[in-house]
């Protein structure tokens, strides 16, 4: 029963409370929230008893980018514009506010990132829910999530992944929520969250059109005007999906006559990919691509100095599609040879977070790795897709289809370990769970062949 506080309102009593929170219902989540939390809150004492907050924030090149681009946004320093053109406003936004609105707040920062990480591990246990409707596999896949070490490194980073994983993974929630129970509020936020994950990491930028397709694909059921009133409000998440992020090409168009989110996609795209083509095309040794590269990013800096983004732009195209046209048999096997990379490798990120755990570290990845590569999780994958075909081929084809966005999305850069494909934790750890279960199955099989006609032998 509820108790009464002194103000005569009804409060809930312990008792209560713990019926509640291990109810059937709430105990999985429960648990897969417990795990991941203790996970990342021991990685995050770990980290923080090695490094001093001025230390931590030296970590990564790419969290000073978001500092930069921070103090630039938010009129800390005139400095900045080249990084915020680079980034977008998301990140630096989360990042400027504990730097410097409430100053240099980065263990609270981090926390919140670990709260949230946590949070989507539920979520993905939900997604997998609304998918499979099968408990054991989503359980399976939340705890994959919950125990990834990608996850739980990257929630002691001060980098995008973490902040635009939670509203994607979000997004993907309500959005398969609102689906299932045609309810205004669920597309409605989720085409607000959608819109939020592009201004952090401008990588979901065209995930919209898969929405479209798992939205045709989905079993609608009931009367014809009902389906026309879902259609709308799908419509309706897709257009928020896509105009939040459109004030700020606005913005950046009317500033530097640029129509983009963020100028990171097309500058590594011809830093790293086509950097790479020309490389090969001339038949230099591997080894020298780093200085290479260098090398390209230096020609761009008086462009950069001057505020010229829009050239910067410009002849990041350019020089994309003339080596395209010059070397296309070349530049399609690096790219396709750079996803392959980024989706097999392994996490890297704890090396530096925790140094004095490198041997340890090391240790592991010498036995399921080689070269920080490891294609375990593509084969469970592939298998898992298969397997949830013959039951459901529409949630099949969605869930493959995001693997495969990201994977794609992934192919125009490289060395970032597995942070770069970390986006694609929303859906494998559906299907690896499909796997396994399938594979646990098939050993059951021939033991319960066995038992069966022993025991039909007995009677």
């Amino acid at each position: 029963m509820n108790e009464k506080t002194e103000n005569g309102q009804a409060s809930i009593s312990p008792d209560k409370l713990k019926a509640v929170l291990f109810s059937k219902k709430l105990i999985i989540p429960v648990i897969i929230l417990t795990v991941a939390f203790l996970l990342r809150f021991i990685f995050m004492s770990l980290m923080f008893s090695q490094h001093s907050p001025a230390r931590f924030i030296e970590l990564f090149p790419d969290t000073m980018t978001y500092l930069k681009a921070a103090g630039g946004l938010l009129g800390i320093t005139d400095r900045g514009k080249y990084e915020l053109y680079m980034t977008g406003p998301g990140y630096p936004f989360f990042l400027g506010f504990f730097a410097y609105i409430i100053g240099r707040a980065y263990w609270l920062m981090i926390l919140i990132q670990i709260i949230i990480s946590s949070i989507s591990c539920v979520i993905i246990y939900m997604t997998a829910i609304l998918l499979t409707k099968n408990r054991i596999i989503s359980v399976i896949a939340g705890l994959l999530a919950a125990v990834s070490l990608t996850s739980i490194s990257l929630a002691s980073a001060a980098l995008t992944e973490t902040l635009f994983f939670f509203l994607f993974i979000s997004m993907l929630y309500l959005f398969l929520k609102g689906l299932s129970e045609n309810r205004w509020w669920y597309f409605v936020a989720s085409g607000i969250l959608g819109g939020l994950s592009i201004l952090v990491r401008s990588v979901a930028l065209f995930y919209p059109l898969l929405l479209i397709i798992f939205a045709l694909l989905y079993p609608f059921t009931g009367i014809a005007s009902h389906h026309k009133n879902k259609y709308r409000k799908i419509v309706v998440a897709i257009l928020l999906f896509v105009l939040l992020p459109a004030v700020w090409v606005i913005r950046n168009t009317a500033a530097y006559n640029t129509p983009t989110v963020s100028g990171t996609g097309v500058s590594a795209a011809k830093i790293f990919l086509t950097g790479k083509v020309i490389h090969k095309s001339q038949n230099r040794s591997p080894y020298e691509f780093r200085q290479f590269r260098d090398s390209i990013f230096k020609s761009m800096e008086p462009d950069i100095k001057a505020g010229n983004f829009k050239k910067l732009n410009d002849d990041a195209v350019d020089l994309i599609i003339s080596i395209f046209r010059k070397h296309p048999g070349l530049f399609i096997h690096t790219f396709f040879s750079t996803m392959l990379e980024n989706v097999i490798s392994v996490s890297t990120l704890q090396h530096r977070q925790l140094p004095q755990y490198s041997r340890q570290f090391k240790f592991i990845d010498d036995r399921l790795s080689q070269d920080f590569k490891n294609p375990f999780v593509l084969v469970l994958v592939m298998v898992g897709f298969v397997v949830l075909a013959r039951k459901n081929i529409a949630v099949a084809i969605f869930l493959i289809s995001t693997y495969t966005y990201f994977a794609l999305m992934s192919g125009v850069t490289l060395a970032q370990g597995s942070r770069i494909f970390y986006p694609a934790l929303s859906v494998w750890p559906i299907l690896v769970a499909t796997s396994l279960v399938f594979i646990y199955d098939l050993i059951l099989l021939p033991i319960k062949i066995i038992s069966r006609k022993m025991k039909n032998r007995q009677e």
